[in-house]
């Protein structure tokens, strides 16, 4: 407005000036989100319970973070403008905070401040508030893994992704397929895979036939080392029939077959390998106690590489279905656990067979306990020898034992020591005819002092060859003067 005064004007003017706004002295109290479970690249309404703590009404900005992972993969932030509480109250204030897309699937944790960012000392951090989780899904929904399509079902009251499509253009397949169909032919390609395992079979047979007998094939392939086929056939009804020496045979009519035609054909549920099931129980058997053994892993592989486990039960039962040939063929099947020695069988098997095969496994020897480490007597003067190590503590035959001591030089003075009373001898031998290897360590001379250049501590060490070692544990005792140093050692097969 505009005010003006005349000469020898007086008048009374009264103006209402607005107060500059006070900043509110707050303090956090909690803070919290809704929902608790969040998909990266969705958003959260963050709550902020805050209070002015100073004299005065006022308002404040307050600062928010989302970070999930030790390493704040996925932080984001959010704002409140001008958050207003009156002196001495506490208010719940909010803002929307968008969860980054990269956020990983983790407990989350939220950050609140009063101010202008960074964070200063008095943040108010809460830890496992939140959870980042994968995006919500619904049944129907499909997605890529691999070249394979999945789709989201029910199945058995239970979500789960069911593959629908293995080798699909949606998941950027490109297929390998080199024939090409003419005005009077039709290209049939696909795959062949195993009912169980859903590995690709190479050296498969398949073929295209009028009838469903393998007599009247009229055009065949075989399999590729991706289990891939590919057949130009003549256009009618026909049977693709498929071989292969190490499963059931297996046929499908294929109908409406025209010329000119590409078609796509993998048997839906693969086909059925020949399997054998083997069955039965890990016991200790040092002793033939009968005491089952759970927690034994029971391991076969063929010669092909495939490889199957089990781990026995706490009853030691377990029980393996194996891809056989159609011929019998003996199969190697081992049964391993740190506390026993490990047991081979090789059992013989085939088709359809059911074969029991039971390990009896022999405990791995405790070490009896070695007697207490010497010390000096008192005003011991010399070469004074303890902290006898052995290593490795257990080895195959033919690998290097490593025997040390530490020699020290006790006192003043100087002096020469020869340890000549290290052996080795067996304690307890694994296998007939129960002897073991005794020998005498080679000699040993040092010279120690603690005067002027002189050395007062040094290791010393012997490496004995175990070549000629049967299985079994070993005593090392090193007994010079009053010292008798012991260890042991095993020899394992």
């Amino acid at each position: 407005m505009t005010i003006t005064f005349l000469a020898g004007d007086s008048k009374e003017l009264n103006i209402g000036l607005e107060p500059l706004p006070t900043l509110a002295k707050g303090k956090i109290l909690d803070v919290w989100c809704e929902p608790t479970e969040i998909s990266p690249g969705s958003s959260a309404t963050v709550y902020v319970k805050w209070k002015n703590i100073g004299s005065m009404a006022g308002k404040r900005d307050i600062y928010v973070s989302l970070s999930a992972g030790s390493d704040g993969v996925g932080y984001s932030y959010g704002y409140i403008f001008d958050a207003y509480a009156g002196a001495g109250e506490e208010v719940i204030s909010s803002c929307q905070v968008d969860v980054s897309p990269e956020a990983i699937t983790s407990i989350g944790r939220i950050a609140a401040w009063i101010g202008k960012p960074p964070p200063s000392d008095d943040t108010f951090i809460k830890d496992g508030c939140f959870k980042i989780v994968a995006p919500i899904t619904r049944i129907g929904e499909r997605k890529c893994m691999g070249y394979g399509l999945y789709e989201l079902q029910m199945v058995n009251d239970t979500a789960d992704w069911i593959l629908i499509e293995r080798n699909s253009p949606q998941c950027g397949y490109v297929s390998p397929v080199t024939l090409i169909p003419t005005a009077t032919t039709a290209v049939i390609w696909g795959y062949v895979y195993d009912s169980l395992t859903q590995k690709l079979v190479s050296r498969a047979t398949v073929g295209w036939s009028s009838s469903a007998y393998e007599g009247d094939i009229e055009v065949s392939t075989i399999t590729d080392e991706n289990g891939f086929y590919q057949l130009e056939v003549e256009p009618k009804h026909g049977c693709i029939l498929v071989h292969h020496p190490n499963y059931y045979g297996y046929f499908e009519w294929l109908r409406g077959v025209e010329a000119g035609g590409n078609y796509k054909f993998s048997p839906p549920d693969g086909i059925q390998p020949f399997t054998a099931t083997i069955y039965g129980t890990a016991c200790e058997g040092q002793f033939v106690t009968g005491t089952p053994i759970p927690g034994v892993t029971i391991s076969m592989v063929d010669v092909n590489g495939n490889s199957w486990t089990d781990i026995t039960d706490e009853l030691g039962r377990y029980s393996i279905i194996v891809e056989v040939a159609t011929e019998s063929r003996r199969y190697p099947i081992t049964a391993s656990h740190p506390d026993y020695y490990e047991q081979t069988w090789d059992p013989r098997l085939y088709a359809n067979a059911k074969v029991e095969v039971n390990f009896l496994l022999s405990p791995i020897p405790i070490p009896s306990p070695l007697p207490p480490l010497p010390t000096p007597p008192p005003g011991f003067v010399g070469t004074y020898l303890y902290n006898l190590t052995i290593t490795p503590q257990a080895c195959p035959p033919g690998e290097n034992i490593t025997i040390g001591i530490t020699a020290e030089f006790i006192g003043g003075g100087s002096g020469t020591r020869v340890i000549s009373d290290a052996k080795i001898y067996p304690s307890q031998i694994y296998e007939p005819p129960y002897q073991g290897v005794s020998l005498t360590l080679p000699p040993k001379t040092i010279f120690l002092g603690t005067g002027r250049g002189q050395t007062s501590k040094q290791i010393v060490e012997w490496v004995v060859d175990t070549t000629t070692f049967p299985p079994g544990i070993y005593q090392v005792a090193i007994e010079p003067l009053w010292e008798g140093l012991y260890g042991t050692f095993e020899i394992r097969k």
